[in-house]
């Protein structure tokens, strides 16, 4: 798993990896990208988002880390994930562009900052291994008052107390959809008819 996660970290220099941050300023500031072994206590540490929506909530887990070793965290992020990451432990500061400009990406030269990392890369600064991949669980939380509101909704549907279940079948990739596609309907609509489920 070690070299898996060092490998990966060639794509940063890769022409097609698109970031939540802008290419050159990551070009000019190379050298001040955290690696595994560097010190992070009391540092300020920007993170970026990369890639779909669900692999920055998947690893949004390492984000915690960072803070209980001291760093003072800064994440930059698409502004329809902002108000999750709002709630999550450990970061300071939330960077997401202006409502008038959404697609926005951060400008490492414009914040004040001692060491970057891209969002997908904490596992390989951490040296994670099987054993050790964060599992405190929730580390994400939801807002009280949508709770409450779709609950609401789910009452006055007059079904209290089934479990829901959602799916993406189409998820978010910065150049579309993959190469495999989204999900074929046969291969899970068959669940569909768990008992005590709403979709």
């Amino acid at each position: 798993m070690a070299a898996g996660w060092a490998t990966y970290d060639a794509r940063i220099d890769h022409p097609g990896w698109v970031p939540w941050a802008v290419r050159e300023s990551i070009t000019r500031h190379r050298d001040r990208m955290l690696k595994p072994g560097d010190p992070v206590d009391g540092r300020r540490i920007v993170v970026f988002t990369e890639q779909g929506l669900g692999d920055t909530i998947m690893f949004a887990r390492y984000l915690p880390l960072l803070a209980a070793r001291g760093a003072h965290v800064t994440l930059a992020c698409p502004p329809v994930l902002a108000p999750i990451m709002a709630r999550m432990a450990g970061i300071e500061t939330l960077l997401t562009p202006p409502a008038d400009h959404p697609d926005g990406k951060l400008n490492l030269s414009a914040v004040a900052f001692d060491a970057f990392v891209p969002l997908m890369s904490l596992p390989h600064v951490f040296g994670t291994t099987e054993a050790t991949i964060p599992a405190e669980i929730p580390y994400l939380r939801a807002d009280p008052a949508r709770v409450a509101e779709w609950r609401a909704r789910y009452e006055a549907a007059g079904r209290p107390g089934h479990r829901r279940v959602g799916s993406c079948s189409r998820p978010t990739h910065p150049r579309g959809t993959p190469p495999n596609g989204p999900w074929a309907w046969a291969t899970w609509h068959g669940s569909r008819g768990w008992p005590g489920s709403i979709w």
